[in-house]
């Protein structure tokens, strides 16, 4: 799902961000941040199962439909299962995929990412592209 209304994506922040447990802070200064430095902003929110090759392909569809050119400022957050629960645990490789993606189309670009816990047995991924002013 791709968003460029910006109070539709400012409900998408404060949701992540709003997860009793983080394991990577961001904050909604962080999100601020981008917000000032982008002339727009698109959203790409993602919620799956498990992150797996198919999920990853899913997030390189969304992120070639938003567009990649002009992309200065990247916000990402991944809110996961407990750590506690090592059956539905989020592994690094998991993890690896994702930053291998962004690396791919993004790799020159300013950097924001955050973790954090949901209570659900399932992965939601959250992008925020800032483009040039």
């Amino acid at each position: 799902m791709i968003i460029s209304e910006i109070s539709q994506i400012d409900r998408l922040v404060e949701e992540a961000l709003g997860s009793a447990e983080h394991l990577l802070t961001m904050s909604m200064a962080d999100y601020a941040y981008v917000k000032k430095q982008s002339a727009s902003l698109k959203a790409i929110k993602i919620d799956v199962p498990v992150l797996t090759h198919e999920a990853v392909q899913l997030i390189e569809e969304a992120i070639n439909e938003a567009g990649v050119d002009n992309v200065s400022n990247l916000l990402y957050h991944i809110r996961c299962n407990s750590t506690t629960d090592s059956e539905n645990a989020i592994t690094l490789g998991q993890v690896n995929m994702l930053i291998e993606l962004l690396n791919r189309y993004f790799a020159e670009v300013d950097l924001i990412c955050g973790m954090g816990v949901n209570d659900e047995k399932s992965v939601s991924i959250l992008i925020i592209l800032g483009y040039d002013k």
